[in-house]
């Protein structure tokens, strides 16, 4: 039997662009003070649940923690990540804003950042390849 240390704890992972100016924003958000890596930058996103997809994570987290309905509109490569605290299997998506206001519901604070401003932050370790597709990829899919 696996013991509990060795399992993944699957995140799904929205990178959601900018509805006005897609392709040259995204959105960030910073952990709430009392969570776990709290003060840390992340992109919206959290845990599956049983007999959830991944995608479907990443959109209803975004709903939750932000107030925004989103669409996926392309799966990234999963990244694994062991932290000290246990690993994490994160699926991200590149997903564009759908509908709704961006608020703080379950997070301090929320940016739209361009892909040069991203080195700026304090982002949790397992976000590192994710910035770096951004910061490659971020201006060649603008529209």
């Amino acid at each position: 039997m696996e013991q509990e240390t060795n399992r993944y704890v699957e995140v799904g992972i929205a990178l959601v662009l900018h509805p006005g100016a897609y392709g040259q924003e995204v959105l960030i958000a910073c952990r709430q003070k009392g969570d776990l890596m709290g003060g840390y930058w992340e992109f919206p996103g959290g845990k599956v649940e049983i007999g959830e997809k991944a995608s479907q994570a990443a959109i209803r987290e975004v709903r939750e923690e932000l107030g925004i309905t989103v669409e996926v509109e392309q799966a990234l490569d999963k990244i694994e990540h062991e932290y000290a605290h246990g690993k994490v299997r994160l699926f991200p998506f590149v997903c564009r804003w759908r509908s709704g206001e961006t608020a703080n519901l379950e997070v301090d604070e929320h940016r739209w950042v361009g892909a040069d401003e991203l080195s700026q932050y304090k982002f949790l370790p397992a976000n590192g390849p994710l910035i770096a597709w951004l910061q490659k990829n971020m201006i060649a899919m603008g529209r």
